[in-house]
């Protein structure tokens, strides 16, 4: 626990990255009562740069982090990742999954799918024109 407090309070970001790690995985383990932050330890900034380097991570990597965002994203972390999180480039990845959804036999799949392509295309509809066409067809 000392070694992990002289990580905290150190200077350089990564070990104090690896320092909050650590202290979640105890945490997870059970060890609360030993777990504390000083009042001077800024866990947000912590927080918020390990997400920042997840975010610029491989495809996966991102959308599990964007998952995980979802669940603990306070206004405060919002401000500060809002760059971040609208940067990843993942449509390319997404494009034909949303496409192919256009010919689900639910409605329902359908609508929300419209809904998200009408979302999308806001930003360059361009690259949504070849989709009408299948949506009107079935």
């Amino acid at each position: 626990m000392d070694e992990i407090r002289k990580e905290v309070e150190s200077k350089d970001m990564e070990l104090k990255a690896g320092a909050v790690m650590k202290l979640t995985y105890l945490n997870m383990l059970g060890y609360t009562s030993k777990l504390s932050f000083g009042k001077d330890t800024d866990v947000l900034m912590l927080t918020t740069n390990l997400i920042q380097k997840d975010l610029n991570s491989s495809p996966g990597e991102v959308a599990i982090t964007l998952n995980g965002l979802s669940s603990i994203v306070t206004p405060d972390l919002a401000r500060d990742l809002g760059p971040e999180v609208f940067n990843p480039e993942a449509l390319p990845q997404g494009y034909h999954p949303i496409a192919g959804r256009l010919d689900d036999p639910d409605p329902g799949v359908i609508s929300a799918t419209v809904n998200v392509i009408c979302e999308l295309a806001r930003r360059n509809p361009r690259d949504y024109l070849p989709l009408p066409p299948a949506y009107f067809i079935s």
